[in-house]
Formats: structure tokens, C-alpha cells, sequence
């Protein structure tokens, strides 16, 4: 196994490239070490598993194992009675994912968001985003869409989904409409208040809450 540790990723976590070329890292969690697939790619995965209709919930758990752990049976072992422990810890270092978080604005859309996501990863970045989503951990992902330069795709959606409105004075009248007509256009297709308990939901929470951190 190769592996990279030339700089300490956050959350006391430090990268790994497995012998087939798959990334992880690693992570102080409940006194062990773990290491943990955290990126982007592997989060939608989880997602999906979420959403999946057909599945159990503990056909979900255990596929869950299955893909956040490298050894998902030495972690089993390592933790035993504190695994349920070490699995939320995992979501949450990893992924931003908690359980009972408060509902924040709804800022982005992986779904609606994906072309300009994508735009941005490589205009900005200059980051091939499909190879970017398979390297590059959630969080990183995260910290690149949350520092998305203004005039990015990303950055100019996030600018007028956020931004307070103009105050209207009898000069500004020309920029108040274009602001609106800009905040219409970057508006989410549906802005009603999200079940915390869909995917969608908990994986913009998440991007929330390390988008802010990142900041």
C-alpha cells in the first residue's frame, strides 16, 4: 500500500492511495484508527442508499459498512459495542452528516447544481470534476464549491441565493432589477421547507455546515 501524508487533511485525517488506485483517509475516531472512503463520489453512493426504497434498514446499515470502511470487518472488530459509535463519528467527520441537525437555508442542489458544480471545478480549479469526485475527499469537494470564486458558476449562484437585496433608492432602480432578475434566475426549482430525514437533505446539511467551516 503507497500512501501520501504530505499534508494532515482536517479532522486529524490523512490520505491514503490503496494498491487499485482507490482513495481514502484515515481517521481518528473513538480511540482508533480507521480509514474511511470519503470521497465525493462514494458520498452520492450513500445517497443513493438512503433514498433506496427496497432495502431494509439493516440491509442499508450493512452495505453502509461496506463502503464507508477499507476493512469493514476490522472495524467491526476493533470497536465492538462502540462500532454504532464509531459509524456516526465517521458520518460526521467525514461528511458533516448529524443526527438531529437544525434545518439551515437551502443554498444548493447537488442534482440542480451538478453542471455548474462541474464547470466550476475545472474552470476555477482547473480539476477534471469526474476525477475530482474520485479523489478528492467530500469535504474538499465541499471547501472548493464554498470558496467558489465570484464569477465562477458556482460563486455567482451561491452569491444571489444568499445575498440580501438592495435597499431601493430613486437611483438604483436598474440594479435592483438586475439583482432580482439574477436571483431568479440562480433560485433552486423548490424552496420549500426540506425533510431532514431525505438524502438530498442531509447531504446539503452537510455541505452547509462545511461550506461554512471552510469559510
Amino acid at each position: 500500500m503507497s500512501n501520501d501524508t504530505s499534508g494532515k487533511a482536517r479532522n486529524n485525517s490523512y490520505r491514503h492511495v490503496l494498491d487499485d488506485g482507490r482513495v481514502c483517509h484515515v481517521y481518528d475516531v473513538c480511540g482508533h484508527s480507521v480509514r474511511v472512503f470519503d470521497d465525493f463520489e462514494n458520498a452520492m453512493l450513500i445517497d443513493d442508499l438512503y433514498k433506496d426504497e427496497l432495502l431494509s434498514s439493516a440491509e442499508k446499515e450493512e452495505t453502509l459498512v461496506c463502503m464507508l470502511f477499507v476493512d469493514p470487518q476490522g472495524a467491526i472488530d476493533a470497536y465492538g459495542d462502540e462500532f454504532p459509535d464509531a459509524v456516526a463519528e465517521v458520518l460526521e467527520q467525514a461528511f458533516g452528516i448529524t443526527n438531529g441537525a437544525e434545518p439551515a437555508k437551502r443554498v444548493l442542489d447537488w442534482s440542480q447544481d451538478s453542471e455548474r458544480i462541474k464547470a466550476t471545478l475545472l474552470a476555477a480549479y482547473g480539476l477534471d470534476p469526474e476525477e475530482a469526485m474520485r479523489t478528492h475527499s467530500y469535504r474538499d469537494v465541499c471547501s472548493f464549491i464554498g470558496l467558489s470564486p465570484h464569477e465562477s458558476p458556482m460563486g455567482q449562484a451561491l452569491f444571489y441565493r444568499i445575498a440580501e437585496r438592495p435597499k431601493t433608492t430613486k437611483y438604483n432602480r436598474q440594479q435592483i432589477e438586475s439583482f432580482d432578475k439574477a436571483r431568479k434566475f440562480y433560485a433552486l426549482k423548490t424552496e420549500e421547507t426540506i425533510d431532514y430525514q431525505d438524502a438530498n437533505a442531509r447531504a446539503t446539511a452537510a455541505f452547509d455546515a462545511i461550506a461554512k467551516g471552510a469559510v
